[in-house]
């Protein structure tokens, strides 16, 4: 039943402070109207206006998309549903990232969508309906050859020192609760492929803790700060490795933390340039202890633009992008080093990499394959209704 999908889209854009998400709404109306569909995008960093919303709620959209919570509290003028539909709630963070929303995740007209199957087993667990996995995707830009690319290793995120971070959680959360917070880690450190919030709770449940403070408030003051720690523990060992090198970093703090890089360091750049700065690199290096399991928009904007992937081991890469990626050993930091080393080394084995996984993201992983995925599955949940 083709005609049953939605041929008429709003997309809701957040004012985010991490860009990203209010450049995926872009990538995803051009992806809509590909699809044949009617998209019509609103901007909340321009704010609500209630006309705004009117006007929306008369072009009666089949489809109202946003990226984490940004669209939850919009309603029509006569206080319901916009549009009178569900709204796709696409959740990009960790399902604990989300917990302080769960009443809004839960609410009737909410339909939520996850970037990686552990996320969403977690936000099953969480009582959410309809719950589905949709990666994120690929954009291609003009291809960059020969001495164009000129950027010769490409790393992109910010850093803390994580040791103070985790000093500084006996203060703002307790002692107590702090202890565990760091047994919890370690337990995590030796298993990344398992979820934060089980080894949390297993911690917690040992130590008799809990049950009078209640769990779910500590997940949702614990587990963040966790998965900050561990990321910016893992970054900091794997670069400090690779000090001498030719990378380019962009992001805050490195200068500080490493200060006797050979690196080329800029501040955090908004996401359109980071895809840019990407295509430009024969090698992007990623450090993501947290996405064992997914894949990070980071990995799709080196998939998809002829930049060679060197990329902590991840299950889901290595199921959609074997061969196709570079991946090393968070336990073995000098791993990451062979990778880049042999990418740089031998053009021809870079580049048939690159090839292949640029024709992947092309076959598989762009947003015009979501924008499908998101139209089949609102038409299956209609009839289903």
């Amino acid at each position: 039943m083709e005609d049953a999908r939605p041929r008429r889209v709003a997309l809701i854009k957040g004012a985010c402070n991490y860009d990203h998400l209010r450049c995926f709404i872009d990538a995803m109306k051009m992806a809509f109207e590909d699809e044949g569909c009617v998209a019509v995008e609103v901007d909340l960093a321009k704010g609500a206006d209630p006309q705004l919303i009117a006007a929306l709620s008369r072009f009666a959209p089949d489809l109202v998309l946003c990226f984490n919570l940004d669209g939850a509290s919009l309603r029509a003028p006569d206080g319901g549903p916009l549009g009178g539909t569900a709204l796709t709630s696409w959740l990009v963070d960790e399902p604990y990232y989300q917990a302080q929303w769960a009443a809004a995740l839960r609410a009737p007209h909410v339909r939520t969508v996850w970037t990686n199957d552990r996320s969403t087993a977690e936000a099953q667990a969480m009582g959410l309906p309809d719950v589905e996995t949709v990666p994120l995707a690929g954009r291609t830009l003009p291809r960059v050859r020969g001495a164009d690319r000129d950027i010769d290793v490409f790393f992109a995120g910010s850093i803390q020192d994580p040791e103070p971070m985790a000093e500084a959680w006996a203060k703002s959360i307790g002692p107590g609760v702090a202890k565990l917070m760091r047994q919890s880690c370690e337990a995590w450190e030796a298993d990344l492929r398992r979820p934060l919030r089980d080894v949390f709770c297993e911690a917690c449940a040992s130590a008799g803790v809990g049950a009078h403070q209640g769990l779910e408030r500590l997940e949702t003051m614990a587990l963040g700060p966790m998965n900050r720690y561990v990321r910016a523990k893992h970054r900091l060992r794997v670069l400090r490795a690779l000090a001498d090198l030719p990378l380019t970093v962009v992001g805050d703090g490195w200068d500080r933390l490493v200060p006797a890089a050979r690196w080329r360091c800029r501040p955090a750049v908004p996401y359109y340039v980071y895809e840019e700065m990407v295509s430009r690199a024969k090698v992007t290096l990623c450090v993501q202890p947290v996405h064992a399991h997914g894949a990070s928009e980071r990995y799709f904007a080196s998939l998809a633009n002829d930049s060679a992937l060197v990329v902590n081991e991840n299950a889901w890469l290595e199921a959609e992008y074997p061969a196709m990626h570079a991946p090393f050993s968070l336990e073995q930091p000098d791993s990451a080093r062979a990778r880049i080393e042999a990418l740089l080394g031998d053009a021809d084995a870079r580049e048939a990499m690159t090839e292949a996984a640029r024709t992947r993201t092309m076959e598989a992983h762009t947003w015009r394959h979501r924008a499908r995925q998101l139209l089949s599955r609102v038409a299956r949940i209609s009839r289903a209704a």
